[in-house]
């Protein structure tokens, strides 16, 4: 981010090639996740008209790393007000993914658990 200028204007600033990987890099932080799920979910239609449809693939798949319950029914819910025919594989590969990352949260949690309550 340069001087002066705000996220709002990361689109102009970064070159649209680099774009959907800057989101995808950003999701894969998970302190910077949630945030950029939010500016991704606000500034969709301008990112959509800018980016050509496969680069639009790429943010949507990382998305997946935000991996909570809560998480899925947004993006799912996101994508189905707002369907991108492009990327149908992208947004079920996403929750998908969601889905393995929770039930194996769980399934780690409970066994941590019970070793750490073990004699």
């Amino acid at each position: 981010q340069s001087a002066g200028h705000g996220a709002e204007g990361v689109e102009d600033e970064v070159g649209v090639q680099d774009v959907g990987l800057l989101l995808a890099y950003m999701f894969g932080n998970p302190s910077a996740a949630p945030a950029t799920w939010e500016f991704f979910k606000k500034r969709f239609r301008a990112l959509r008209k800018k980016l050509p449809p496969a680069l639009v693939a790429r943010p949507i798949e990382a998305a997946a790393s935000l991996a909570t319950r809560a998480a899925r029914k947004d993006i799912a819910a996101f994508f189905k007000a707002n369907p991108v025919p492009t990327a149908v594989r992208a947004v079920k590969k996403a929750l998908e993914q969601i889905d393995l990352s929770v039930a194996f949260d769980a399934r780690v949690k409970a066994q941590l658990a019970r070793w750490i309550d073990a004699p």
